[in-house]
């Protein structure tokens, strides 16, 4: 079912994806069709115990974007880009990001 829940996020049908991801823990997936659903606290937890890597931490800091927590997304795009130098550029123009552009510590993150 792990690979129906793959496809039916790029379906666009998210319920259908969080059934069939619901035996799935710690997983980026997981978290990503969360986030896509407005599940924020449990994207949370779920990215917090996936194994770390960029996409976690770029995802992580979407997350707390939408929360309005700055700190999360600072310290994640900050962990996001150490790992992949790409997050940089795509970070500065990320609409998820809006109300931080032109802001002195998110500039100093991506510029």
């Amino acid at each position: 079912s792990y690979n129906s829940g793959i496809l039916q996020i790029h379906d666009g049908n998210y319920s259908g994806a969080l059934s069939s991801l619901s035996n799935t823990k710690c997983n980026y997936n997981l978290a990503l069709v969360q986030v896509l659903s407005d599940k924020l606290s449990e994207a949370a937890k779920n990215l917090e115990c996936a194994p770390e890597n960029a996409e976690v931490f770029y995802l992580m800091a979407v997350v707390g974007a939408r929360q309005n927590n700055n700190t999360m997304v600072y310290d994640n795009l900050k962990k996001a880009i150490k790992a992949d130098s790409k997050y940089k550029a795509e970070a500065a123009a990320d609409r998820e990001f809006i109300k931080l552009f032109g802001s002195a510590e998110f500039d100093a993150i991506v510029k």
